[in-house]
């Protein structure tokens, strides 16, 4: 099933060649839900969000199993990459997390003064501030 969004009108329309769905409502909270084993989301066209039977999540790309673990998989555009940023609700841009991959490397973001923190077995083991130490 792929749910079509056009962004000035909300759902401009919902193709069940793919599958229909098992059940589907709307409520005043949520909008509309669909339920199937297989969800795609896709604007102008273009796949953009798929949700499959196992409840992996694939962004710009299907979903693609890292062993048997439940999956969130993004995939961004050619030569683009793929970030994940955090952001606590008080934080500027500048002040965020960030996970990202390029063609280049792999990195691990922290913009602003919050240190870096890793904890292991419920306690602090590294700390990386912002001056680096």
């Amino acid at each position: 099933m792929a749910i079509t969004i056009d962004g000035s009108s909300g759902i401009a329309s919902v193709d069940g060649s793919a599958g229909s769905p098992s059940s589907r409502g709307t409520d005043a909270n949520s909008g509309v839900y669909y339920a199937a084993d297989t969800v795609s989301i896709s604007t102008a066209g273009t796949e953009r969000v798929r949700v499959d039977s196992d409840g992996d999540l694939g962004l710009g790309t299907s979903p693609d199993k890292f062993g048997s673990y439940s999956t969130l998989h993004i995939k961004g555009p050619s030569g683009e990459g793929a970030a994940i940023r955090l952001q606590d609700n008080g934080d500027t841009s500048s002040s965020d997390f960030v996970i990202y991959k390029n063609s280049a490397a792999g990195y691990l973001r922290v913009n602003g003064t919050d240190p870096l923190i890793a904890y292991l077995n419920g306690a602090e083991r590294l700390r990386i501030d912002s001056s680096g130490n």
